[in-house]
């Protein structure tokens, strides 16, 4: 059974994600399964990505009624197996390279060449499964590929009574963290100095394009400095046309020939929890609507 869930007049493949989360209701039907699909239906030209209750997955391409077996049914320690318990998949095409994603563990890649705007969700059989948060987003940046990023800015010149505004009375590094609490998976940016620096560094380097799925808390970098800026934007902008940033006007970074402007947070010491397991202190960043 195929839904499709959204159809497009364009669609620019060049990095582009497909992500939904689905649940079984049942594992009697052990050999069926469902997951996500994308290419063009009319034509039935289409890409499908399945998982199945006992935990393995297969990725299949249908062209007019034929049909190839891009990764047999294989298992996966990344798949979550029992009832009414949330397994994500995520399909990433970038540089004519498709990524397969089960709970943001890649379990596939290879070359292809996408055709279609179709996207939607494949039911097996009688295999009973729910599906949510279906997602369609341009990406940034991705780790695997190594992108070729700008060069981090050059230090800037910073009056000494606020390069003093470090921990210099804690030599252990904190462990910055943001906590995703607007209702959205959101990219982050942040300029930080490298816990390697001492403590009175004004050395900003720049981490980007953090991917931050909703309502999770997400370890970022460690510092040692108070001061740390970001930003961070709505991942799905890019492909809906829509622009929800949270930023700010204390520091600019041009990323890909685009400027953002950065939010400044100085952390207070007495804000931070210190993690006996990590021998270090913790400083969270909530995020909000």
């Amino acid at each position: 059974v195929w839904q499709s869930t959204q159809s497009l007049k364009e669609v620019v493949w060049d990095q582009l994600s497909y992500a939904a989360s689905l649940y079984f209701l049942s594992d009697k039907a052990i050999q069926n399964g469902a997951g996500i699909v994308f290419g063009d239906v009319a034509g039935k030209h289409v890409c499908e990505f399945v998982i199945n209750p006992d935990g393995r997955f297969g990725i299949f391409r249908e062209d007019a009624g034929k049909s190839t077996v891009l990764k047999a049914f294989t298992p996966s320690a990344s798949i979550r197996k029992g009832v009414n318990i949330e397994n994500r998949l995520r399909i990433s095409l970038r540089n004519k390279v498709l990524y397969c994603y089960i709970n943001d563990v890649m379990v596939h890649a290879e070359n292809f060449v996408p055709v279609g705007s179709d996207f939607g969700m494949l039911v097996v059989n009688d295999c009973k499964v729910a599906f949510d948060q279906l997602q369609v987003s341009r990406e940034i940046s991705d780790s695997e590929e190594q992108q070729q990023l700008p060069d981090p800015p050059k230090p800037v010149s910073v009056p000494r009574e606020e390069q003093e505004q470090t921990l210099s009375n804690e030599p252990k590094p904190i462990a910055f963290y943001v906590q995703n609490n607007t209702g959205k998976m959101v990219y982050l940016m942040v300029s930080y100095v490298a816990a390697t620096d001492p403590l009175t560094s004004r050395n900003f380097i720049e981490k980007y394009w953090v991917l931050l799925d909703k309502n999770k808390s997400y370890y970022i970098v460690d510092t040692r400095n108070l001061y740390i800026y970001y930003y961070a934007e709505d991942a799905t902008h890019n492909f809906w046309g829509k622009t929800r940033y949270w930023g700010g006007t204390s520091r600019y970074v041009t990323a890909k020939g685009k400027r953002y402007g950065l939010r400044e947070i100085i952390m207070k010491p007495e804000e931070f929890v210190y993690d006996s397991g990590l021998d270090k202190y913790k400083y969270t960043l909530t995020l909000t609507k």
